[in-house]
């Protein structure tokens, strides 16, 4: 369903009630400012694209008129699809044409047929896209008098024997189903029973509404613990932002996945495993992160080598952002440390004579790491 509006309508087109013709107020890709709108298909009917999607005309004559977008058919009495005045169109619900339907078959009545096979008379009749049979008979009146009297209650009530005439409660359901699998798909497991329960509290899905979530994260999405979500238009820039912005709260995993294999190569599995390694905290001062964005803590960043890519280890942000103004040079962070040394306490010296121990064995070890990799002989193809 669409939420264009009347108003937005006629901000774009023009619609003369007594020729019919619309006409462009907006240049819209081949069709210039006053010209005719849309273009006509093989079956006769004009279709026009407003904001990006295709509507029938004769719906949009009545959106123009009414302000309505009709939810049936919109016909034409002289039956030429292309006269839209507003004089020639009449609407019709889908019950109201299985009653005007042409007759068929040889009896000359419509829904009522001779069964070879059981050499009866057999009556039915369309509702809600579905045939309902109404009976066999040994006489052709009653065969007649079963129609007619569906038709009247069809007419009356909007349905025959329990089946609904208006084809909006199939449409429904099948939307409900879709979101009942769709949610069940998203959660896992829900607090419904069944999909007749699901519908039944959920009932008519509003228009313009994509979905449901659970308001609380702490249960299971059921009843009472469910809300609408907006389906954003994607045909506006605001639109766009607002669906990303719903689909990054909703799957955050996604959106950090992809920013990791962008930015480093990594996955977010590798991250976790390099998290899971580091007990969660800095691998430089063995802290929490501590800095918010958002209202939530930030992940620890992902160090590596700017030269040549390689990934290091996870920082706080207090570190990676230090040796990032650094130059991430290791000769100014021993410098800077010098100058810091030459103006600290007892207790600040002592720390230090540690640390320097520290990175004494580290550089030891590295010199090590970097030796046993130069001895490695890379193995070359035979020569032809």
């Amino acid at each position: 369903m669409s939420d264009l509006t009347q108003e937005q309508l006629k901000a774009e087109l023009s619609y003369d009630p007594e020729t019919g013709i619309f006409g462009r107020l907006r240049a819209h890709y081949a069709e210039a400012v006053g010209s005719a709108a849309g273009n006509v298909a093989p079956n006769g009917r004009r279709s026009i694209s407003v904001l990006g999607v295709r509507y029938l005309a004769s719906h949009l004559a009545v959106l123009y008129v009414r302000g309505y977008l009709p939810q049936g058919y919109v016909k034409q009495r002289d039956r030429n699809y292309d006269n839209l005045a507003w004089s020639n169109l009449y609407e019709e619900t889908p019950s109201e044409s299985v009653l005007r339907g042409k007759v068929r078959g040889q009896s000359g009545v419509r829904g009522v047929s001779w069964e070879k096979s059981r050499q009866q008379w057999q009556a039915t009749i369309a509702a809600n896209g579905k045939v309902v049979h109404l009976g066999r008979y040994e006489e052709f009146e009653a065969a007649v008098a079963a129609r007619q009297k569906a038709e009247a209650e069809l007419a009356q009530t909007g349905s025959v024997g329990g089946v609904k005439g208006d084809r909006s409660s199939v449409v429904m359901e099948g939307r409900l189903r879709r979101l009942w699998n769709k949610v069940n798909l998203f959660y896992g497991e829900t607090a419904w029973p069944s999909f007749a329960e699901f519908m039944e509290e959920i009932g008519a899905l509003p228009q313009g509404w994509l979905g449901v979530e659970r308001v609380n994260d702490a249960e299971l999405v059921g009843p009472k613990n469910w809300r609408f979500v907006k389906r954003f238009d994607r045909r506006t820039a605001a639109g766009r932002a607002g669906y990303l912005k719903q689909r990054r709260t909703d799957k955050p995993h996604i959106f950090k996945d992809q920013e990791l294999r962008k930015a480093f190569g990594i996955s977010l599995g590798k991250y976790q495993e390099m998290l899971d390694r580091q007990n969660g905290v800095c691998m430089s001062c063995n802290r929490g992160e501590t800095q918010m964005l958002r209202g939530k803590v930030k992940s620890l960043a992902v160090d590596h080598d700017h030269a040549t890519g390689a990934i290091r280890d996870l920082l706080c942000s207090a570190c990676n952002v230090s040796l990032g103004l650094l130059d991430d040079s290791l000769v100014a962070i021993i410098v800077l440390a010098s100058y810091r040394a030459r103006h600290g306490s007892a207790d600040d010296l002592d720390k230090a004579e540690t640390a320097m121990s520290s990175l004494a064995e580290a550089i030891t070890a590295r010199r090590e790491m970097l030796k046993q990799v130069s001895n490695v002989i890379p193995l070359c193809k035979e020569s032809a």
